[in-house]
């Protein structure tokens, strides 16, 4: 539902998750494919608990075989360090 009321924001592929949190056992994200850009239009629709806690930014998104968005490998990406 969240998706669906920013996907009128943002031109970008994207999509929202959740991340482990010490503070709140686990908070929300969103992850955008391409460069950073300004999306505070993108949360004015979106409820006070809905904003995401924190924006990532990623060049290309990983794939499935079927050219879907593949959450798991790309958040590895994301985040391997």
């Amino acid at each position: 539902m969240v998706e669906q009321k920013m996907a009128a924001h943002i031109a970008q592929r994207f999509f929202i998750t959740g991340m482990n949190d010490e503070d709140l056992g686990e908070k929300v994200i969103l992850i955008v494919e391409g460069k950073e850009s300004d999306l505070q239009q993108a949360f004015t629709a979106l409820d006070k608990y809905e904003i995401p806690k924190e924006v990532y930014f990623i060049n290309s998104f990983e794939e499935t075989h079927t050219k879907k968005v593949d959450k798991r490998s790309t958040l590895e990406r994301l985040f391997r360090k």
